[in-house]
């Protein structure tokens, strides 16, 4: 199909078409300077909404040509009178490849400019998701991501979305030349070093040759599989919330006797409930410490969540920060990441009302009971089934060095007839439910 301004827009997105009937409502582009993201702007002006587009370009620093491609850039749009926004990043490289680190970069930068519901768009075409699918394919993904690039998805308070990804390239450099348009090439894009330029240049023109629609043929295929992936997705929701408990967690239990495959499987699905996709090692890791280690407190690290084992139930939980400590006055309600603190005092005694503080969890601490009988903390723990994940950031009230409280959970026995106590969790840090 032939790229031209009744095709593209023709073939928007419905929710995209209601978009644009909102008046005034941005449309911000994230603009390369390459051929894709030119042809891409060109279109949105042509179709009568350079007025609402305000385009992004990312300047890595990684070419000797970045400042041109800038400059370019904005030239570009001060041709056509569109919004013009910039960035310079500097790339976290300690933690993550070049090109992972860019990417991040580019990313958090895009959802900085999303308001709720506002759409980002970017220039992917059916070349680029026959590139994702190959790369992913050699290293043997599963479902989801043989349903390669989404042509819509949230992202920050917005969505991304990518208008162009049913035509091929051979249809952007069609259209540019027709309409006498120039860009930038990235001399980065030739390099096969890379594994997604070794696809585009050795693998996809042999793919071409034997069939010419083959990028389009591919796309189409991902566009299948991730429509079957949904489906998939949103039946396994139905089986996966008889196995929850109130608290969200999943009850191993309901998937222990299962084989690892199986298991396997639904790890996977419980986990997409909170965007959260492993590699195929990850989740046979998680498989393996979350199903054989029955007598540890298994803990897995993603870069947006942890997962652990409570009461045989597998928690999705946020990433661990420092226990905060503070001064804290009686009648004071202080607000906490993960809970809200007040205390009052009923009595006539006198205190130095600034000696309170809520204060870490004591290395070693012995518990008097309401019965005088006394219990270590760990025991104690235990016993009133305090999960391991809340220990640290319990609100500890100390007077002076000398701990009076915990939460609402205990009370030194002498302070229990005139202290006052108001402890409120956030669903933030899970507290169990059956």
């Amino acid at each position: 199909m032939a790229l031209s301004k009744e095709s593209f827009l023709a073939g928007l997105d419905n929710s995209f078409h209601q978009y644009l009937g909102t008046k005034e409502q941005p449309i911000y582009l994230g603009l390369s300077g390459g051929v894709d993201s030119v042809a891409l702007l060109h279109l949105l002006v042509e179709a009568g909404l350079g007025h609402r587009v305000k385009a992004i370009h990312i300047h890595h620093g990684l070419s000797q040509n970045a400042d041109a491609w800038y400059r370019f850039c904005e030239a570009l749009c001060q041709q056509y009178q569109v919004a013009f926004k910039g960035h310079k990043v500097e790339l976290d490289t300690q933690k993550h490849s070049i090109e992972e680190a860019a990417r991040i970069a580019r990313y958090d930068i895009f959802a900085s400019y999303l308001n709720k519901n506002a759409y980002l768009l970017l220039a992917h075409h059916a070349g680029d998701q026959a590139e994702t699918l190959m790369f992913r394919l050699l290293r043997g993904t599963g479902g989801k991501g043989l349903a390669g690039m989404p042509a819509k998805r949230e992202l920050g308070a917005g969505f991304l979305y990518r208008p162009l990804l049913s035509f091929d390239k051979t249809n952007l450099i069609q259209y540019v030349k027709q309409n006498g348009l120039t860009w930038v090439e990235d001399e980065s894009n030739q390099d096969e070093a890379f594994s997604r330029n070794h696809i585009r240049h050795q693998i996809i023109p042999k793919l071409q040759a034997f069939e010419p629609q083959a990028e389009c043929r591919i796309e189409q295929a991902a566009k299948r599989l991730a429509f079957d992936y949904q489906m998939l997705a949103n039946l396994s929701r139905d089986k996966l919330s008889a196995w929850q408990a109130q608290d969200t967690s999943l009850k191993l239990d309901a998937i222990a006797a299962l084989d690892q495959e199986q298991r396997v499987f639904w790890l996977r699905q419980y986990l997409e409930l909170f965007s959260i996709s492993l590699t195929q090692a990850q989740v046979l890791a998680v498989n393996e410490s979350f199903f054989t280690e029955q007598g540890k407190q298994p803990c897995f690290e993603h870069k947006l969540a942890r997962l652990m084992r409570f009461q045989n139930r597998l928690y999705v939980l946020p990433l661990q920060i420092p226990a905060q400590v503070s001064k804290i006055s009686p009648n004071q309600e202080l607000e906490r990441e993960y809970d809200v603190y007040h205390f009052s005092l009923s009595t006539n005694l006198e205190f130095d009302e600034n000696a309170f503080s809520l204060g870490n969890k004591p290395d070693t601490q012995v518990l008097v009971q309401k019965n005088g009988l006394s219990r270590k903390l760990k025991k104690w723990f235990n016993d009133e089934q305090v999960p391991v994940w809340w220990r640290e950031h319990l609100p500890y009230l100390y007077y002076q060095d000398e701990l009076v409280a915990i939460g609402d959970l205990w009370v030194k026995p002498d302070w229990q007839d005139f202290i006052n106590l108001d402890w409120r969790p956030k669903a933030l840090l899970t507290w169990p439910k059956a």
